[in-house]
């Protein structure tokens, strides 16, 4: 269940990232775009800096999304936290 769901989602950031990026960034966006929706992805300024070449802007960009009813919730600000320490892997070679 889980490969058919994670499917779109993994066609989606594979077809939309243009600039070259590690096995851990990818992992990281797959995670990323599962949860907030592919719409959100595809529209985020995340996707805009990773596009730009800027891989820690992008990385970075994941703190900012921890809002739930216009309230920081703690539970996305470590799944967050998880994501950016993981797209953040392949860069500290």
């Amino acid at each position: 269940m889980l490969e058919r769901d994670l499917t779109p989602v993994k066609k989606a950031v594979d077809s939309t990232v243009k600039v070259k990026i590690d096995n851990y960034t990818r992992a990281a966006l797959y995670s990323f775009a599962f949860n907030v929706g592919i719409t959100a992805y595809k529209n985020s300024a995340l996707l805009r800096h990773l596009n730009a070449g800027d891989i820690t802007h992008a990385c970075n960009d994941l703190r900012q999304w921890v809002y739930v009813n216009g309230q920081r919730n703690k539970g996305l600000i470590n799944r967050r936290e998880i994501d950016r320490q993981l797209c953040f892997m392949g860069q500290q070679k």
